[in-house]
């Protein structure tokens, strides 16, 4: 028996049908597409220009200071570059106890192994004045090393001998004079 073909017109019916469907189908899942890949783009796009803010400053932990009697301690953080809220753009300190007799010194953030008691006042003495060379240091501030208060720049010398003595590992700013060196003495 010959091979006959399926009437022509039923055929066609079915193939216009499927083109039709498939005008219809393709416009809509190309959109969702360039919709959805143009929002991909876009979210790279904007993580290679805005890279992770590495700018502003590193508020450390462990540093401690006396202002008006009060000893505070540093809470650490980060602070950007860009602050414009006033007292939120300084490192953040928290209150860490009581100087009975007022500070050593006011306002200075030292780094203190004791917990700030170092920078009260306390009754006598810490220190005695001595003048002998010292060791090179590696820093031009004023340090304790094996009990002795060495102020290192022009030139390395021991200023003053800690009765008790030193407080940690604390350095004061080369200028500091007289009893605020016993800072850097155990109290």
């Amino acid at each position: 028996m010959p091979y006959r073909s399926p009437r022509p017109g039923r055929l066609q019916g079915r193939r216009s049908a499927g083109f039709v469907l498939l005008c219809l189908f393709v416009p809509f899942v190309s959109a969702c597409e360039r919709g959805c890949l143009t929002k991909a783009i876009e979210e790279k796009k904007q993580a290679v220009e805005s890279p992770l803010d590495l700018t502003g400053t590193d508020c450390p932990v462990g540093l401690y200071r006396c202002s008006g009697g009060h000893l505070e301690r540093s809470a650490g953080g980060h602070i950007p570059a860009k602050c414009e809220r006033g007292e939120a753009c300084r490192c953040p300190f928290l209150p860490d106890g009581e100087c009975e007799r007022g500070c050593l010194v006011e306002d200075t953030e030292l780094l203190m192994d004791d917990g700030g008691a170092a920078l009260c006042v306390t009754p006598g003495s810490r220190s005695v004045p001595v003048l002998a060379p010292a060791e090179p240091c590696d820093t031009d501030d004023v340090v304790c090393v094996n009990g002795a208060i060495v102020r290192c720049s022009p030139t390395p010398c021991v200023v003053a001998r800690c009765l008790r003595g030193c407080s940690g590992q604390g350095s004061l700013d080369p200028e500091t004079q007289g009893i605020a060196l016993d800072v850097l003495c155990q109290p």
